[in-house]
């Protein structure tokens, strides 16, 4: 994910366009709100304040998440696409 950010950050906009629609499947923004719904094993970012134990090691839960696996793959194809 770290690598994620970092191409993102640099990215032109047509690439961020493909970030954005990779990850998420709605994006809406009303006032100062913004409300997501993630696709796949992105999923787990929608759930990552809602923790059993220390709230900062919410990544340890991610591994037992369907398509969390296919989603990377995803996402690593689109990096190496850069």
């Amino acid at each position: 994910m770290n690598d994620a950010h970092s191409c993102y950050i640099s990215a032109i906009s047509a690439e961020k366009e493909l970030f954005v629609r990779l990850i998420f499947s709605e994006l809406t923004l009303s006032g100062n709100m913004l409300k997501f719904r993630c696709k796949n094993g992105f999923k787990a970012l929608e759930r990552r304040l809602v923790t059993m134990g220390c709230p900062t090691e919410w990544l340890s839960e991610l591994d037992r998440l369907d398509g969390l696996k296919v989603s990377i793959v995803e996402l690593e194809k689109l990096l190496k696409g850069r």
